[in-house]
């Protein structure tokens, strides 16, 4: 019997959040009743409602009358009044990841996608080969496939495509086929203490795959069972940079691919396009069409998205949160304008911001003005760490050119630092760049 079968009715308690909104859809799919509840809306809602997936923005308890299963994100409180109110009626209460590993084992095949960065990109990629393959997968993804608009894909049971997320170890939970680590970097420091500890992590999600399955590291090789590695393995041969685009020839354990020309900006997604390649093709899927997936993938929402606007400026969306991350923005932005770099980047989580501090002090070198949105807190307090004026009074002495500002009117405010000849970098995790409008 399929995990899902026995039960008739799923709430889903932060059903608005990237991956519970993916499984969602796929629950949908197997589920006579999904509904869900979130503290705000954003753009998620239509796509659920249009799927016949009922949301409640705010608690309403009415909605449990018939539940029989309620999934709940691990950033709600236990004390969440919908959460509380199912427990007292003895109600199945399961954290993401545990559901997210229960489902998974129903399918015979497990691509599981970890890594601190291009955990998304790689998903993405990896779902699209496979949909182009006819082999019909089902998909979990962080972020929704600009060719779908969505982050969830009900396909069969061959094949489960997921999003392996460290934070709070949830990625230990599965049991994959196929387990990727594209880097180790420091990260969710309300979790770790150390980049020690989080690369024992990857080790241990590397050394959870079944005996007849293999892993696949973006850089350097985590364990020696059955692995294939980017630069050893399967290198990118005559790379060539194309306004911001790169175009090269796969060479997978010796023997030479159809060329890739990339439609997704970014040296970066070089490896993540080899690892995908990599995969896909050591589960038989044909490499010629590999390639042609590859360079058609037009990738996913808020990854060096391109967005609509008014002002004459060009505008960039972007998830960068890390560091790192922001550097591979910046440098990508280098690469495809030579305008004014305005990156506009909004801090996420007040820990984040702390134990990162130097590094985020250090990342925006490349842009010609910075502006410092007030803090998105998620899951945390101001005690927890340093807030995003905290940071920006450390940029100042720095940066020629730096700004902080508040959300309360944060449209208005940032057209004040734009003009038509501005390249506009929308950054963070957080809720800013889905409000800014130029």
């Amino acid at each position: 019997m399929k995990y899902l079968e026995g039960f008739s009715h799923v709430h889903f308690i932060g059903i608005l959040g990237s991956s519970l909104s993916s499984l969602a859809i796929i629950c949908s799919s197997q589920v006579p009743l999904v509904t869900g509840s979130d503290m705000s809306y954003n753009y998620r809602y239509e796509y659920l409602t249009k799927r016949g997936i009922r949301v409640c923005i705010g608690a309403d308890i009415s909605v449990l009358d018939d539940v029989d299963l309620v999934v709940y994100t691990g950033a709600i409180p236990l004390d969440d009044e919908e959460l509380s109110f199912a427990r007292s009626k003895g109600i199945l209460c399961v954290e993401r990841s545990v559901f997210l590993a229960n489902l998974s084992r129903d399918y015979r095949q497990v691509i599981a996608v970890a890594g601190t960065h291009g955990k998304s990109t790689v998903s993405g990629m990896l779902s699209e080969i496979f949909m182009d393959a006819g082999l019909s997968p089902t998909c979990h993804l962080g972020a929704e496939l600009t060719s779908l608009g969505v982050g969830g894909v009900a396909g069969g049971y061959d094949y489960f495509i997921t999003e392996a997320c460290e934070y709070k170890h949830s990625l230990l939970t599965l049991k994959p086929q196929v387990a990727i680590v594209l880097n180790v970097d420091f990260d969710h420091p309300d979790c770790y203490e150390s980049i020690d500890s989080v690369k024992q992590t990857f080790v241990a999600f590397a050394n959870s795959v079944i005996d007849e399955g293999f892993c696949v590291f973006g850089e350097s090789c985590l364990v020696d069972k059955n692995s294939i590695t980017v630069g050893k393995d399967i290198f990118a041969d005559e790379v060539r940079n194309v306004n911001g685009r790169y175009v090269f020839t796969p060479v997978f354990n010796g023997v030479r691919g159809d060329e890739i020309s990339l439609k997704v900006y970014g040296k970066h997604n070089v490896a993540n396009a080899l690892v995908s390649y990599a995969v896909a093709v050591r589960l038989g899927v044909d490499a010629s069409s590999v390639s042609t997936t590859l360079s058609k993938y037009r990738g996913i929402l808020r990854r060096f998205e391109y967005l609509p606007t008014t002002s004459g400026a060009k505008v960039v969306s972007d998830y960068a949160h890390h560091p790192c991350e922001i550097k591979a923005v910046l440098a990508t932005a280098r690469q495809v304008t030579t305008s004014k770099i305005v990156a506009v980047f909004q801090p996420h989580t007040y820990s984040r911001t702390l134990q990162l501090y130097d590094e985020f002090l250090g990342c925006f070198d490349m842009a010609d003005e910075v502006v410092i949105v007030e803090e998105y807190p998620a899951r945390e307090s101001p005690t927890d760490g340093l807030s995003a004026y905290q940071l920006y009074t450390g940029l100042v002495s720095r940066l020629k050119k730096v700004t902080y500002l508040p959300m309360a009117h944060i449209c208005e405010d940032i057209v004040a630092h734009v003009d038509k000849d501005s390249f506009v970098l929308l950054l963070g995790a957080g809720d800013m760049p889905l409000k800014v409008k130029l």
